[in-house]
């Protein structure tokens, strides 16, 4: 997007060309750029802290690791509870399928999973924004979902709920804090999978 350029030996950043793709924070031999990131310690004002993973989580593991033993161990480390993207995702696909089965006018649409799409979109072909989904993101979905059922079964306020989503990607990180396509994320915040 050239929000980063090299002139005479200077480098000049455009935040406006910017689409928190992460490119440069894994390019920059002198690590200038950092991700934004934070520490299960920043969630301690919550009574109740759910854990999301992106489902990259799993695939760190070997086969005979099962998502429960991950699921254990993430309570282990102060998570009350975790909750799996999969079945939203799947009933999403459905629902997405349906969609362009019976609207038409509904093709092509471009899918709003990548938050670094769609801020590329922004950015650079905003003529495509009527394209983006309109649906939410999996994670998204998870998120209220869980806050609503945790807030229902456990008796507390939603807002004593935190939600922190496990994943490898700056772009998620930077979307769950500054989201572009909404006002604000059901999700709290955000830890990288290496941490």
């Amino acid at each position: 997007t050239q929000a980063i350029r090299l002139r005479h030996n200077t480098i000049t950043f455009f935040d406006d060309l910017c689409v928190d793709c992460g490119a440069c924070i894994n390019i920059c031999p002198e690590n200038v750029f950092v991700p934004v990131i934070d520490e299960i310690s920043d969630f301690e004002k919550y009574e109740f802290l759910i854990a999301i993973p992106s489902r990259i989580l799993y695939t760190q593991f070997g086969l005979n690791i099962h998502p429960e033993l991950v699921h254990q161990a993430l309570k282990k480390i102060g998570f009350d509870a975790v909750v799996d993207v999969s079945q939203i995702s799947h009933e999403l696909s459905f629902v997405i399928s349906e969609h362009l089965k019976t609207d038409l006018k509904a093709k092509p649409i471009i899918s709003s999973f990548c938050p670094s799409v769609i801020r590329l979109i922004q950015v650079s072909y905003p003529n495509l924004m009527e394209l983006i989904s309109i649906f939410d993101v999996p994670r998204e979905i998870t998120a209220k979902e869980a806050k609503k059922k945790y807030a229902e079964e456990l008796g507390i306020n939603i807002s004593k709920i935190g939600v922190i989503y496990i994943t490898p990607c700056p772009a998620m990180v930077v979307s769950i804090k500054q989201p572009a396509e909404k006002e604000k994320s059901w999700i709290d915040g955000a830890i990288a999978i290496k941490d």
